[in-house]
């Protein structure tokens, strides 16, 4: 299993897929890990290959993104599929509801690719419950860089929750 980055993490070897593409290519499937605009291809309403992502990630891509349905393939959580002659199969990420992380199989090697992750879930999503062992762990941050250093989230919806209780106590709406 060869990959590289074109447009996107593509994985090639008798069989080719694309991860996370910023515009598709002729006839090579795209995984979506999640509906946000920087994992969606540019091209998401005239693709040029069929796009596979979770039911909630395929229904956003559809209603929000204006994906053609007929181009729109989902996919279970834990449902393997075989694209080729690779073995994928989703897992929980935890970042938005719906977003995935990918294990691609072929012969004993095990990637694991994901988008944006995040180990503790959110109020929306619960985290990763089962991360599947791989050889090779691909992960695109948006905000994997150190200089990114986010407060405790318990912290946080803390101070959200006395604020809100604050507001409404003046008489307003937070």
């Amino acid at each position: 299993m060869k990959l590289r980055w074109n447009n996107g993490i593509e994985v090639s070897d008798g069989s080719r897929l694309i991860m996370d593409p910023r515009r598709t290519l002729e006839e090579v499937p795209a995984l979506i890990t999640h509906a946000h605009s920087d994992h969606v291809p540019r091209d998401v309403r005239k693709p040029r290959s069929q796009l596979i992502a979770t039911p909630i990630t395929a229904e956003a891509l559809r209603f929000v993104f204006k994906a053609p349905k007929e181009l729109l393939m989902a996919s279970n959580f834990g449902n393997e599929m075989e694209i080729g002659k690779i073995r994928v199969t989703p897992y929980v990420a935890g970042h938005v509801p719906g977003s995935a992380m990918f294990l691609l199989e072929k012969g004993d090697l095990r990637v694991l690719y994901t988008g944006d992750v995040n180990p503790k879930g959110g109020l929306a999503v619960e985290g990763p419950a089962d991360v599947p062992e791989a050889d090779v762990l691909i992960i695109e941050s948006t905000y994997g860089s150190p200089k990114f250093r986010f407060p405790d989230q318990d912290l946080v919806r803390g101070k959200m929750v006395e604020w809100s209780l604050s507001v409404v106590s003046e008489g307003s709406v937070p």
